[in-house]
């Protein structure tokens, strides 16, 4: 496999991701941040997400809704709790 073949099966496998998660949220994706794949992600204009958190949120299972509690929070109380944490109860 090339690069170019490396870096396209990436960029796909994110797209899936979003996807997914749009679906999941009810959410529309906006862009990613500074036009990097995998890196931060924009929804409605409004929340801002890790690729990595997306990821969690997804393979975890986690309750519906839980992520964007927390991104919420985390805006609300210029918070430094990860999601994962989050997930745990720390607030």
């Amino acid at each position: 496999m090339n690069m170019h073949e490396l870096k396209s099966e990436y960029d796909n496998l994110a797209a899936k991701y979003i996807r997914a998660f749009e679906i999941r949220h009810s959410v529309e994706f906006d862009f990613w941040v500074c036009g990097m794949v995998g890196g931060d992600a924009s929804f409605n204009k409004y929340y801002r997400l890790s690729y990595e958190d997306i990821r969690r949120d997804i393979d975890s299972g986690s309750p519906r809704g839980l992520i964007l509690e927390y991104l919420n929070y985390y805006y609300k109380h210029n918070s430094k709790v990860t999601f994962n944490d989050y997930c745990r109860g720390v607030r």
